[in-house]
């Protein structure tokens, strides 16, 4: 085996994203980790939600 050799991961087809979505999915590459913009944006969503349940839960005043 050579040493000399590298792996590149494959990069899926475009999207076809306009105006401020491309720029985003530009910025963070969605075609290259395989998502898109609705998984994202979901994503984004769930986590703010579950944060906001822990603190509701964990709050108690001092």
């Amino acid at each position: 085996m050579s040493a000399d050799l590298e792996f590149q991961k494959p990069i899926p087809p475009k999207q076809s994203y306009t105006g401020w979505q491309a720029a985003l999915a530009e910025f963070f590459q969605f075609d290259f980790y395989k998502t898109n913009f609705r998984t994202e944006t979901l994503a984004g969503i769930t986590t703010f939600m579950t944060m906001g349940y822990i603190l509701v839960l964990t709050y108690s005043p001092a």
